[in-house]
């Protein structure tokens, strides 16, 4: 799979000014790429869920946050691997304002996640992460 320009990216986060700047700079860089913006985890996974059942594609990307209400990125990230998900298509970037090393190593442990970074996401990653192979 190409991930240079992917054409398709989910940013989950509780925050809407966070999803705000996510998606401005995802289309700042990239101005063909569709971003889709939820605003809980379960919003993430029932569009998730609704792409799969309908046929479509899952996003190239999906960034997520962990700390959020109700359910958090950890139970995204569970219920994602037990919805049969599979981690290759779709890379899991952890966008976190965490700054405790054992949320990165834990979330690293997950097969599904890519990358961990620290918010706020910047052109610097997105260079980094489209251009990873």
């Amino acid at each position: 799979m190409n991930y240079t320009k992917p054409e398709r990216v989910l940013v989950i986060d509780d925050e809407s000014i966070n999803n705000f700047i996510a998606q401005s700079i995802l289309k700042k860089y990239y101005p063909d790429i569709n971003v889709k913006c939820c605003l809980s985890a379960q919003e993430g996974l029932d569009f998730l869920h609704k792409l799969k059942a309908d046929g479509y594609s899952l996003p190239e990307y999906i960034f997520l946050d962990l700390n959020m209400r109700v359910m958090d990125g950890w139970d995204f990230l569970d219920e994602y691997i037990a919805s049969g998900y599979s981690p290759e298509g779709t890379r899991i970037v952890i966008l976190s304002s965490s700054v405790f090393k054992h949320d990165a190593d834990r979330a690293m442990a997950y097969n599904v996640v890519f990358d961990f970074i620290s918010k706020p996401l910047s052109p610097e990653h997105l260079h980094k992460l489209f251009n990873a192979e």
